[in-house]
């Protein structure tokens, strides 16, 4: 039974740790965004979420406002920063939003989608269960 109690408690301690970690990439999203950059997101239950964990800017909706729209305004950005789901939509999404903006000559920055994945060791599929880490600050 002990044994239990102290995975467990491990678990939680990980679980927070990676909750303190996550808070800070979402103050460098901030911090990208006052510097002029557009963050993506798939849907609203995505940005909510990132809005959990500290995110104070709205993002621009991909599924809601389509490729073409996302063109325009990331044409008019500083640099574009892709957090997009990890599921075959997702990556899809990615992938797509990737080849528009390097046609165009934009670099697509996929340094914090990587970085939230590498943080929460895989286990996130969508960006909108990142509010589950959120629960562990308090």
């Amino acid at each position: 039974m002990r044994n239990n109690i102290s995975r467990e408690h491990k678990l939680f301690l990980q679980r927070k740790e990676s909750a303190e970690l996550l808070r800070s990439v979402i103050n460098e999203l901030n911090n990208e965004h006052n510097k002029g950059a557009l963050l993506v997101v798939e849907g609203k239950k995505d940005q909510l979420a990132l809005q959990s964990l500290g995110l104070h800017v709205n993002c621009f909706w991909l599924s809601k406002e389509g490729f073409s729209n996302f063109l325009n305004i990331a044409e008019s950005s500083k640099k574009v920063i892709l957090l997009l789901d990890y599921d075959r939509k997702g990556k899809y999404m990615y992938a797509r939003a990737t080849r528009i903006l390097q046609n165009k000559g934009i670099q697509a920055d996929g340094f914090y989608r990587k970085a939230i994945k590498k943080i929460t060791k895989g286990e996130l599929v969508h960006i909108e269960e990142i509010s589950i880490y959120s629960r562990l600050l308090g």
